[in-house]
């Protein structure tokens, strides 16, 4: 918990800011970057410290609350703080996103959710909708969380419009999933990839982190969103499965018996 923020706090806040969207005037007026600047030191105050990445979300959200209302720059500027504040919390808290951002130098990396999260994505959710994508990670030692931190925090890698895209579907589907249509969006940008990571002669950890981290598939973004839906639907199924079948279906009855063996 962050009881207080500080002068330091606001300096690390607005540096962020000030690098947010900047290829849009929007986000160059000093009053526009003080109402994201105090929506971020408010929610910190109450709960995590500030990470980078959490001024890329109140930009989505403030450019989409510009496009809502075109005499926004004569509202009050309280009024909009407060509403884009309560957006964005939503999105942390009743979300769950903090977690993604919850992470500190002192905590072991096996304790970091973003970490724990990643894992789960990529060694039971992956390993479930895509195998062969599974088995060239884990064949090629491949660390996913380079890449993968950064798509999950913000989807930095589309346009802010397509964001918009994106979060509506997220959002289409808070009530009952929170924010998991994150997942299948984010394995359906990896799946995507396969065709060009297939092509690399030697897969490493550099090759796949330029591909990866210049994500070159952007413009069939709606398509995307419609793989995304079907590969949650699957997810949902894997949610039902029992653990016996999850054994079964990845063979870790086998792995198991292994490692009794050698222990």
């Amino acid at each position: 918990m962050n009881a207080k923020t500080t002068d330091d706090d606001k300096n690390e806040i607005m540096k962020d800011i000030n690098r947010t969207y900047q290829e849009m005037g929007l986000f160059h007026l000093e009053s526009n970057k003080n109402i994201m600047c105090n929506v971020l030191l408010l929610w910190c105050s109450h709960s995590l410290s500030y990470r980078q990445g959490m001024n890329e979300i109140v930009g989505v959200i403030f450019f989409t609350y510009v496009q809502s209302f075109s005499d926004c720059q004569e509202q009050n500027p309280t009024k909009i703080e407060n509403d884009i504040y309560w957006v964005f919390k939503t999105i942390m808290d009743d979300g769950d996103h903090k977690q993604n951002f919850n992470y500190s130098s002192h905590m072991p990396i096996d304790r970091i959710p973003l970490i724990r999260y990643i894992k789960d994505l990529t060694m039971e959710k992956l390993k479930y909708i895509d195998e062969q994508l599974f088995q060239i990670f884990e064949q090629n030692q491949i660390s996913t969380e380079i890449f993968l931190m950064k798509w999950i925090k913000v989807s930095r890698e589309y346009e802010i419009e397509q964001i918009q895209v994106i979060w509506d579907k997220m959002f289409e589907k808070f009530q009952t999933s929170k924010l998991k249509f994150l997942d299948a969006m984010i394995l359906t940008m990896m799946i995507q990839l396969k065709p060009q990571l297939l092509k690399i002669e030697f897969i490493n950890n550099f090759e796949v982190l330029l591909l990866f981290q210049n994500y070159p598939a952007k413009e069939n973004y709606q398509q995307m969103i419609g793989q995304a839906e079907k590969i949650e639907k699957q997810l949902r199924a894997l949610d039902g499965i029992s653990w016996l079948e999850i054994i079964k279906r990845f063979n870790l009855g086998y792995s198991l018996s292994l490692y009794f063996q050698k222990n």
